[in-house]
């Protein structure tokens, strides 16, 4: 309420002066407002939102930030009094000369104030902080600036209401929490100044597309031009920021104290964005209907002109304040990065749009002012969006009551309007007639479909703070949310989970790999799909590779160029294509209106099916397959650099897919235990721990043969020289093994040098890549592994079903395949000397050998058997089972 207090104080304020001055004396001062706004943004440095999202916040941080913000200001203050004479000439008045120079002690008179504002925020302390706020700005232009005005100051009564309003805040918030201003450069403040010079850089890029139009405008057409222009803007953009003002401090500060708890802030920010589109939508969509009238209503005939400016104004700011709500929750989950990034590049196109429409008109720039907003809206909205595993189909449902009102109430402002003035009503009576007509219109539509019209977030929130409301309210909230409720559940899909032989074709298995193909990702699918065609389920695969050859040929084209720019784009934009012919495979076959079922095989085909659910009865299942992380694993495969663009890229969409599906497979509880230690909110999805399974594979009747055998990539993660290692060992011990290892890689070559270099080269076959490598497991008597990191690898699951035993660290999720001294024995990668001992002991004793052998079968028959595991996993993808907390066995 305070802000809305000190915008409605502002406001007033500025229509009795706008009445007494007209245009000329305000676009002195905004031209001056331009140049001091944008140092203000560099003065601050960022520190009063630092001080705020800091964790921790010693003294000295206190005083390294308030030093830096006077020294800053100090230099601000020096700088534009030398630079004075040059503004004055670039906006051809010389009256902006000594303006400049008599508020140049604006900047020291702020930096008083700005380290006590941030304290105050850190504890929730807004009452006190719109209490200065409002005070000071009625001691500033009520009391000293309306009266300076009468007597005729002009445009020196806006300067003298300026300092007025700055000292008489920075006074008030330092009474109410005092620091040291003693100087201090303690290094330990860095911490401050790194994410405050990211804060800095963000605010300087949103001011500079906010006010950019202004500079434009003062330089093409002078002082009298822009005072209309900045004046019918600030007509628009003063009652606006009353409401997003408070939202954003509340809604940033409150970000920072919820930490990861990304539902929390989820439901924040749909509740914040309908609320804002409720109070925001009717009233400036009535205003630019009504813009003949609003403008003269306000300011008076002298102001007449500048009504063709404000429509496109009034449409503009109703979009400025719905992105809004993105830049505080980035800033509280410190995401700064990405807003800056966004409105950086919603910078550059309003810069080519103002260069543009500068050359016809000022109205012609207000126009390109509406579309610049609204691209801005969009780029910087869809960072927030993907942060919160939020659709644009959620932001249309929360925002759809309030569009519908807005229209309502503007074409009824609008239908008022027009007969008032034939019927030659003056132009405040026909303000007031809009304010009656509009409120009317919104209080009718509230009591007859306030149940419809308010989405549900926001009637949650509303609810929580319903102890401070009067009881009718708080009972009609209560009654709206009981019409809801009702309503939802009358609306349920009356889908309850099928039996096995009637779910049609509404399952599909998603996945940006071909179908053909022995990885794990592969198996694992293959395997579930040989499982349902057993079954006579009726079942259908998505892959990219079922697009129409002239989108994967363009395809195609475009990863080729990528690649002429570097490993790392060539790689991300390659997955991005091939989510996007999946997503575009997906909306071909997936049916519309009517409950599905995707499982999706990795982050990215879970991304595409989530982008083409329409209801919320169609569900996206992910399995995770990938190594702790799915940008890790692609490092260690040397695809792209770790910290580089596409590692944070990769990051980023594993992040939103995890977060965004409804529920999740886990192949080994060590996954599920290490993503919920990362992602805390996971603990509350549904979730079950389900094995790989496989089929028992055929033996293949030719191929090579030997004692032990490896299957995998050649690669570090591999580790298959530890291998190379133990049979060296085990042959200082009079003991000759061979080995068979099965892959290719770009470790290939190396490790074949490895063998030559402990001369067991005659002893290891390196047999390549090896079509049905499972068909050799039948023709070795033990299974050998040495990764260094694990999810749950497929082909220890593929030795125990022909009875081999393995050998194998105690990574990852191998203890849940292995237990030690039964199946085989969970060695030191770290100690070959010990682990050749160990494979000695296997395979020189025949019954401790047999007994392995057995104990392999019989764990594979009860854990692993496609028939044991199959249909419990099937069970849970179409919702019969609920969340497990332990593997699913």
């Amino acid at each position: 309420m305070g802000v809305l207090a000190r915008s409605g104080s502002a406001f007033v304020a500025g229509l009795i002066l706008a009445r007494l001055l007209g245009p000329k004396p305000f676009g002195e001062l905004a031209a001056v407002a331009l140049v001091f706004g944008l140092a203000n943004q560099v003065a601050d440095a960022g520190f009063s939102s630092a001080i705020v999202q800091a964790p921790e916040l010693t003294k000295p941080d206190v005083r390294f930030a308030f030093t830096i913000q006077v020294l800053i200001a100090a230099l601000m203050t020096t700088g534009s009094f030398l630079a004075a004479p040059y503004l004055a000439l670039f906006f051809h008045d010389p009256v902006i000369q000594g303006v400049v120079r008599a508020i140049s002690p604006l900047f020291l008179l702020q930096a008083l104030g700005q380290t006590s504002t941030g304290l105050l925020k850190r504890t929730m302390a807004f009452r006190a902080i719109q209490t200065a706020q409002v005070s000071s700005s009625l001691l500033g232009y009520i009391f000293v600036g309306i009266p300076a005005a009468w007597l005729g100051a002009g445009v020196w009564s806006l300067v003298i209401a300026q300092l007025t309003q700055s000292v008489s805040y920075s006074v008030q918030v330092y009474a109410r929490v005092r620091h040291s201003i003693v100087p201090s450069l303690n290094p330990s403040g860095a911490l401050l100044l790194r994410f405050g010079s990211k804060v800095t850089a963000n605010n300087v890029v949103n001011w500079s597309i906010a006010y950019l139009d202004n500079a434009v405008v003062g330089h093409a057409f002078g002082s009298t031009t822009l005072g209309m222009y900045s004046r019918v803007f600030d007509l628009a953009s003063i009652p606006a920021a009353g409401i997003t003002g408070t939202c954003q401090q509340v809604l940033f500060a409150g970000c920072c104290r919820a930490g990861n708890r990304l539902d929390s802030i989820r439901r924040a920010y749909l509740a914040g964005l309908s609320a804002i589109s409720l109070l925001i939508l009717p009233v400036f969509w009535s205003m630019a209907a009504c813009a003949l009238t609003v403008v003269p209503a306000f300011y008076g005939s002298r102001w007449s002109a500048s009504a063709s400016l404000f429509r496109p104004f009034a449409l503009a700011i109703t979009l400025n304040a719905l992105m809004s709500l993105s830049g505080p929750i980035l800033a509280a989950t410190d995401h700064v990065g990405r807003d800056l990034r966004a409105q950086a590049l919603a910078l550059l196109v309003a810069a080519a749009a103002f260069a543009v429409a500068v050359q016809y008109s000022p109205a012609a720039l207000a126009w390109a002012v509406l579309g610049a907003y609204g691209f801005r809206f969009y780029i910087a909205t869809v960072p927030t969006l993907r942060l919160l595993t939020i659709t644009w189909q959620d932001v249309f449902r929360v925002t759809r009551g309030p569009l519908m009102v807005a229209t309502i109430v503007a074409s009824a402002a609008f239908t008022t309007d027009h007969f008032a003035t034939w019927l030659t009503v003056a132009a405040p009576i026909r303000l007031a007639l809009l304010a009656f007509t509009g409120a009317a219109t919104l209080s009718v539509l509230l009591r007859i479909a306030a149940s419809r019209i308010l989405p549900i977030e926001l009637v949650g929130f509303l609810r929580q703070m319903s102890s401070h409301f009067h009881p009718k309210l708080s009972q009609a909230l209560a009654h709206v949310a009981a019409q809801q409720a009702r309503r939802a559940e009358q609306h349920a899909p009356q889908w309850t989970p099928r039996p096995v032989q009637d779910l049609s074709t509404n399952f599909f298995v998603a996945t940006l790999m071909s179908q053909v193909g022995e990885t794990g990702v592969q198996t694992h699918f293959n395997a579930l799909c040989q499982y349902l065609d057993d079954q006579k389920i009726v079942f259908e695969v998505l892959t990219p590779y079922e697009a129409p050859k002239l989108l994967r040929g363009t395809a195609k084209v475009l990863r080729r160029l990528a690649g002429l720019l570097g490993c790392d784009l060539a790689i991300y934009v390659g997955q991005r294509l091939n989510q996007a012919l999946l997503q575009y495979c997906m909306w071909r076959r997936l049916p519309r209106g009517t409950p599905w079922i995707v499982y999706a095989q990795c982050p990215g085909s879970s991304l595409a099916a989530l982008k083409c659910r329409t209801h919320e009865s169609q569900r996206v299942t992910m399995i995770v397959h990938f190594n702790l992380s799915q940008a890790d694993e692609m490092v260690g495969k040397g695809l792209i650099r770790r910290d580089g663009w596409a590692y944070r890229k990769t990051q980023s969409d594993e992040k939103c897919a995890l977060l965004g599906v409804d529920r999740i497979v886990y192949c080994s509880e060590f996954m599920r235990s290490h993503l919920i230690s990362v992602f805390q909110d996971l603990q509350r999805k549904a979730s079950a721990v389900v094995p790989n399974f496989v089929a028992f594979p055929r033996p293949l009747s030719d191929g090579p043969t030997g004692d032990i055998i490896t299957i995998g990539t050649l690669e570090r993660r591999k580790n298959q020289g530890f291998l190379l290692h133990v049979l060296a060992e085990a042959n200082r011990r009079g003991k000759r093994y061979s080995l068979t290892v099965v892959g290719r890689g770009e470790l290939e070559s190396a490790l074949k040098r490895l063998a030559v270099e402990l001369k067991i080269e005659g002893q290891v076959t390196f047999a390549g890549y090896f079509p049905k490598a499972a068909g050799l497991l039948h023709s070795h008597r033990v299974y050998a592994h040495a990764a260094t990191v694990e999810n749950l690898p497929i082909a220890l699951i593929e030795a125990l079903s022909v009875g081999l035993p393995v050998l194998a660290p105690a990574v990852g999720g191998i203890p849940e395949i292995i237990t030690n001294g039964i199946e085989g024995y969970l060695w030191d990668t770290n100690d070959p000397v010990a682990s050749a001992q160990l494979l000695i002991g296997v395979l020189e004793n025949t019954h401790l050998l047999d007994a392995m052998s057995a104990a392999a079968q019989r764990k594979y028959s009860s854990h692993f058997r496609a028939e044991q595991v199959a249909p419990r996993l099937y069970k849970f993808l179409l919702g019969s089972l609920p969340i497990l907390d332990g593997p699913l066995q």
